[in-house]
C-alpha cells in the first residue's frame, strides 16, 4: 500500500494540473466604448420576432447554454452577460465568423475559439476591439496593418496564452527523376 501513495499522489497531481488547464469562459465583456446594441443588432437577418428566436437557437446550441444564459426568466431584461453577448454577436456580424465556429458548447472552444480566447485577453489587456487587427468581413483571415505590427508580439505571447503553434504543411516530396536506361 505504501508503495502506491508516490502513484496516487502524481496521478492526482497530473488531474490538477489537467483541471488548471481547462477551459475557462473568458466572458469579461471588452472595455469599449461603442454603441454595442446598434452593433449586435446587425446580427439579425430579420426584425421579425419569430425568426430571431429561431436565430438565436444557433447561440444555445453552440454554446449549449439555455435562454436564461443571457436573458431573464421572464425576457423582460438580461443577464449580466448582455455586454459581451452584444460584443460577441457584433464580432459574428462584423467578421462573419458564426459562433460555432469557435464555441463547440459549454466549456469546450474550437482551435479558432482557442486562439480567440486569448486574443480577447489581448483586446481587453489594449483596450481595442477585433477590428484594430484584423479586417472585418475575413474571418480573421487578414490583418490590418495595425495587426502586422502586433505579429511579433503575437508570437511571443502565443505559448504563455495556451495557444499552440500552427501546424506547418510539409510540402510534398519532390519525385526522384526516372532512372535512364
Amino acid at each position: 500500500m505504501n508503495r502506491l501513495v508516490p502513484v496516487i499522489l502524481a496521478a492526482l497531481a497530473g488531474a490538477a494540473a489537467l483541471a488548471a488547464t481547462a477551459y475557462e469562459p473568458n466572458s469579461e465583456p471588452l472595455p469599449v466604448a461603442a454603441d454595442w446594441k446598434a452593433r449586435a443588432g446587425a446580427w439579425f437577418e430579420s426584425a421579425d420576432a419569430e425568426a430571431r428566436k429561431t436565430q438565436m437557437r444557433g447561440i444555445t446550441r453552440a454554446m449549449r447554454q439555455p435562454c436564461k444564459y443571457c436573458h431573464t426568466p421572464d425576457f423582460s431584461g438580461y443577464t449580466d452577460k448582455l455586454l459581451v453577448s452584444q460584443q460577441m454577436m457584433a464580432l459574428t456580424a462584423e467578421h462573419g465568423v458564426p459562433c460555432g465556429d469557435c464555441h463547440a458548447g459549454k466549456n469546450q472552444l474550437t482551435d479558432l475559439g482557442v486562439t480567440s480566447q486569448a486574443m480577447w485577453t489581448i483586446a481587453r489587456e489594449k483596450k481595442v476591439f477585433c477590428e484594430e487587427c484584423h479586417v472585418k468581413g475575413e474571418r480573421f483571415g487578414k490583418l490590418t496593418p495595425a495587426g502586422e505590427r502586433y505579429k511579433p508580439e503575437w508570437e511571443k505571447r502565443r505559448p504563455s496564452l495556451g495557444v499552440p503553434a500552427p501546424a506547418v504543411a510539409t510540402p510534398p516530396a519532390e519525385k526522384a527523376p526516372a532512372p535512364t536506361p
